[in-house]
């Protein structure tokens, strides 16, 4: 079953973690007025109150290529279950009060690279960006190698979406990592559009 990234926010939209969601965690978590969603390192589907959040499910729903759902509280002080995982599998995951427009392109693509530049900063143990950047440039550019090639053999739309959401991701740590900023990428951009 198709894994696509969920975003899990508060009530005033501080986006509390992103993790991963499938159509069976979203039918159920709408059957049962509880949010279930995949745990990161096993897979499995269950309840988000297992990672010790005590929160009610306000509302969930299905996005194009992603899903969001919105916790009627948020447990103060607790650390957001659902950090970064493999991106192979997942895609890229955030926490914290960043407020994301995921609609909105840029605000987006910035939100992603200021995390990406926090998590070179910081290197918190367990996070898929901290092992790319200690894995090196070389790394981080087989990484992307890799990412572009899954994107070019996708065939089905989801999959595309799916594969060019992963090789933004990488390639953001990549432009982090040779201390380019997306700003300048997007000027470039821009300077195109004319």
């Amino acid at each position: 079953m198709k894994e696509h990234p969920l975003v899990i926010r508060d009530l005033s939209g501080r986006i509390l973690a992103v993790g991963m969601e499938n159509e069976k965690g979203f039918n159920k978590s709408l059957e049962q007025k509880e949010l279930w969603c995949l745990h990161p390192e096993t897979g499995r589907l269950i309840p988000y109150g297992e990672f010790g959040e005590k929160a009610g499910l306000s509302r969930i729903s299905r996005q194009e290529g992603w899903y969001e759902a919105v916790l009627e509280t948020a447990a103060d002080g607790q650390e957001p279950f659902l950090r970064e995982r493999d991106v192979d599998a997942a895609g890229p995951c955030t926490e914290g009060n960043a407020k994301v427009d995921v609609s909105g392109t840029g605000t987006v693509l910035s939100a992603l690279a200021a995390v990406v530049r926090e998590r070179r900063r910081d290197m918190p143990e367990g996070s898929y960006t901290t092992h790319l950047f200690a894995g090196g440039e070389g790394k981080i550019r087989k990484k992307l190698g890799e990412e572009a090639v899954e994107l070019i053999l996708a065939e089905e739309d989801e999959d595309i979406v799916y594969e060019a959401a992963d090789l933004l991701y990488h390639l953001l740590v990549f432009l982090e990592a040779k201390g380019i900023s997306l700003d300048a990428v997007l000027k470039e951009l821009s300077s195109r559009a004319r």
